[in-house]
């Protein structure tokens, strides 16, 4: 074409930055006696308590909580949030 003074064909391809790749959000879900009912997105650096808060103030998971017993919370950082409930 007119006016250009290179091909594409010569452009040198981006390099790959492994730090740019990554990403400290990640999206987990929360499981009410073993079956998924919600997810919820989170940081990686968050603290388990802070993690376990956010996943109990779901709405889904708020709906499954009214009027039962909490037996256990089962939380894989970064994975899975698992309520046992009664």
């Amino acid at each position: 074409l007119a006016g250009q003074t290179s091909e594409l064909s010569y452009v040198e391809w981006p390099k790959y930055d492994e730090n740019l790749a990554e990403s400290d959000e990640v999206i987990i879900p929360i499981q009410i006696n073993g079956k998924r009912r919600s997810e919820i997105s989170i940081s990686l650096t968050l603290p388990k308590e802070k993690v376990i808060d956010i996943a109990k103030s779901d709405t889904k998971i708020i709906s499954y909580l009214e009027g039962s017993t909490i037996i256990k919370e089962i939380y894989i950082p970064g994975k899975i949030f698992n309520i046992v409930i009664k």
